[in-house]
């Protein structure tokens, strides 16, 4: 897909001028089962449901995160599905049955990074699955997470923010059909 086409995707939810970010910037979630293109994403997260519909959250140790959406950098020679597979695993002992891809984070800034900035810029995106767990690991907590925490549909939705509930009710509605790439 062309850039132009990426940035006239509609979005499920738009936050701006997030922190992370140079401002000004505009960040919106895109829900399709189409994947962002490789060489402008860095990031993926996975949603990692159990069969009766609850989900695994990581605890990151790091201040003033908690408990988040299992996820982080794309490693060299990874693309985004075997990063969201890894990235499960290690911050919440997951083992996945499949992963669906259930959209993106568009990011777009108008400002300057800094010189040490390693993303794209002014367009950058954030992959996103949903992951049906094949099995939890018992979690060896380490140095950036502690225990995995299991959280009922009803806690997701009192705990999420908007962005990450546009991503939760979508793949709950797509984890059990649509394209599916195996784990």
């Amino acid at each position: 897909m062309k850039h132009e086409e990426l940035l006239g995707l509609p979005s499920a939810w738009t936050d701006l001028d997030v922190r992370y970010l140079p401002k000004p910037n505009r960040c919106d979630v895109i829900l399709t089962s189409d994947l962002a293109p490789g060489e402008l994403t860095r990031t993926t997260f996975v949603l990692p449901f159990l069969e009766n519909g609850d989900i695994v959250m990581a605890n990151v140790r790091k201040p003033g995160r908690g408990l988040e959406i299992p996820g982080g950098h794309i490693e060299a020679g990874e693309d985004a599905h075997a990063g969201a597979l890894r990235e499960g695993l290690e911050e919440a002992g997951c083992h996945f049955e499949e992963l669906i891809p259930i959209g993106f984070v568009r990011m777009v800034s108008d400002g300057t990074p800094p010189e040490e900035w390693d993303y794209p810029h002014p367009l950058g995106f954030q992959q996103f699955f949903a992951g049906r767990v094949a099995r939890l690991d018992d979690y060896v907590e380490n140095e950036e997470c502690g225990k995995p925490t299991v959280l009922s549909q009803e806690e997701a939705r009192g705990r999420l923010n908007g962005a990450q509930m546009a991503f939760h009710a979508h793949a709950t509605e797509l984890l059990f059909g649509g394209p599916r790439l195996r784990a």
